[in-house]
């Protein structure tokens, strides 16, 4: 039956089923988008405040997942204190966190100088990775950089250099993937010349172990 002009309402009302119509309906996000799931990092020496959501924080993270439990949380005010982090780094990993994006995510570099430069800014991050306890992000710099190495720029391939080497070993425990991976990338691609005078003492005898197992 089709309804007249004079009986809208009763068209408002009518639902898909009785329309014959069937529609998956997204649900709503489960995620919390109120005032009372806001926090504040403050982040730095500097204490550059940065106001996020603690639902996102916590989702892949153990470390923010104990920070937010109500002991933990300065004066119930939802405030995080992270000194010692650095607010360039901590804006990538918020960045991860919110939309699963790495710093130059799906762009290639185009010299050995850019293909450099992404070193440092994905070991620091993976290192912030270890120290929030967050898998997926570790999990994807792997992938990114396994991906950097096979890449040639117009000058030739990227190699390590010894900063790089000693950053990652600052920055990350004994067993660590991405201790493995320079490891292995020194033994299946190294040259002598890669090797730094300065070079860690930990990633040495990895390196030599790793050369003992390939004899």
């Amino acid at each position: 039956m089709v309804a007249d002009k004079g009986s809208s309402a009763a068209s408002d009302a009518m639902t898909n089923e009785d329309a014959g119509i069937t529609e998956d309906i997204q649900l709503p996000s489960t995620y919390d988008f109120s005032r009372d799931d806001a926090v504040t990092l403050i982040v730095g020496p500097g204490q550059k405040e940065m106001f996020v959501h603690g639902t996102y924080l916590t989702r892949d993270s153990d470390f923010f997942k104990a920070a937010l439990k109500k002991e933990w949380i300065e004066d119930e005010t939802h405030v995080i204190k992270l000194p010692e982090e650095v607010p360039s780094t901590m804006a990538h990993y918020m960045t991860f966190v919110y939309d699963n994006k790495l710093p130059f995510d799906g762009l290639l570099p185009e010299t050995r100088e850019q293909f450099g430069a992404r070193w440092p800014i994905l070991i620091d991050l993976y290192a912030c990775g270890e120290r929030f306890l967050n898998r997926p992000i570790k999990d994807a710099i792997i992938k990114e950089l396994l991906r950097l190495v096979c890449v040639k720029t117009a000058i030739g391939t990227w190699s390590p250099t010894g900063e790089n080497v000693n950053r990652i070993y600052r920055g990350t425990p004994e067993g660590s993937p991405l201790r493995r991976l320079i490891v292995d990338i020194h033994v299946t691609k190294g040259k002598k010349d890669w090797l730094s005078p300065n070079a860690n003492a930990e990633f040495l005898m990895d390196m030599s172990k790793a050369l003992y197992d390939v004899m």
